[in-house]
């Protein structure tokens, strides 16, 4: 009998099931887009987007702030 994994979002909460051994799992959920790392699932799609939007904008402002003070 394949056993459950599940993964809760550190960010918001949200939950998720599969079925399988944990590799199985782990793979599964990267591609729905959970953010991913050394075998622990801790954001969901949404907030990975979001983080990676914030990450995003941050990198951007730090080089705008480069230049306006050349």
């Amino acid at each position: 009998m394949p056993r459950v994994g599940g993964a809760r979002c550190d960010v918001c909460g949200r939950v998720d099931y599969d079925t399988g051994n944990w590799s199985f799992v782990w793979r599964v959920f990267k591609l729905r887009g959970w953010t991913v790392e050394r075998g622990r699932v801790y954001r969901c799609p949404d907030c990975s987007r979001a983080y990676r939007r914030a990450l995003d904008n941050e990198a951007a402002d730090r080089e705008g702030a480069g230049h306006a003070s050349e």
